[in-house]
Order: structure tokens, then C-alpha cells, then sequence
């Protein structure tokens, strides 16, 4: 006698695939937003106000150093509290955004702190925009 029931595996397979299309959505809407908000993350850290730049330090720190179950359950369930209202969708992606913003953002922050002092000075000495620097050189 077998205890696999093959007929409610293929009863409950267009539940999984459906449930397979929402975590690669979720994924890939969060990893955007990761992207984005890291890099926004790194630059303001490299801001050269020092409380600008140890705030975003110490938000970013908090973030990565608390459990993402935790950040999610505080924004749906603490945020209506407040007045703060967000759709599941929405906070989980969020929360997964942000999250991964913070560890995208020490990425990006080590890529620029790599970059040898000689590259800054040759692009400061060629007279380049900012724009170009980052763009191009950077």
C-alpha cells in the first residue's frame, strides 16, 4: 500500500503553479525596487555631510540587521495602528524591496569605495562631469 496519492497532486497542481507565477512576480517587482532604492542607499551613505551620511548608515544598518518576517508583520499589522494602510501585495513587495535595498546598497557602496584614488584624480584632471564620471568611469 502506498501513501502517495498521485490524484491530489494533480489536484492541487494549478494551485502551485499559480502560487510559482506570484513568487516570481514578487521576486523580480522587489529585486527592481532593490536595485533602484541600493543605489539611491549607497549614494546618499556617500554623502560628505557626515549626519546625512551616518543616518543613512545606521537606517541601513537597522534594516539588515532585522528579520524581514519581522519588517513585513510591522508594516501590515503595526502600520493600520498609525493610520497606514497597505495591501498585502504592495507591503510584501515593499518590504522585500527595501530589505534587499539595504544589502544591493553595501554592494554598491564597496564597488565605489574600490575604485582607486588615481581614477578620481585622472577624472577630476581631464576636467570629465559628473555624469560622465559616474556613467563612464565609475
Amino acid at each position: 500500500m502506498s501513501i502517495w496519492d498521485w490524484s491530489y497532486v494533480w489536484e492541487a497542481l494549478p494551485y502551485l503553479y499559480r502560487g510559482a507565477i506570484v513568487t516570481v512576480q514578487a521576486t523580480l517587482l522587489s529585486f527592481a525596487i532593490a536595485l533602484v532604492l541600493g543605489l539611491v542607499f549607497a549614494l546618499i551613505r556617500q554623502s560628505p555631510n557626515r549626519y546625512v551620511s551616518t543616518a543613512m548608515a545606521e537606517i541601513v544598518e537597522f534594516i539588515r540587521s532585522t528579520p524581514l518576517l519581522l519588517q513585513v508583520f510591522f508594516v501590515y499589522f503595526v502600520g493600520p495602528q498609525f493610520g497606514i494602510v497597505i495591501p498585502a501585495w504592495i507591503c510584501g513587495i515593499g518590504a522585500l524591496g527595501i530589505h534587499n535595498a539595504a544589502y544591493c546598497s553595501e554592494v554598491y557602496r564597496a564597488g565605489i569605495l574600490a575604485v582607486e584614488e588615481g581614477q578620481w584624480e585622472a577624472c577630476t584632471a581631464l576636467n570629465l562631469s559628473r555624469r560622465r564620471i559616474w556613467s563612464a568611469i565609475i
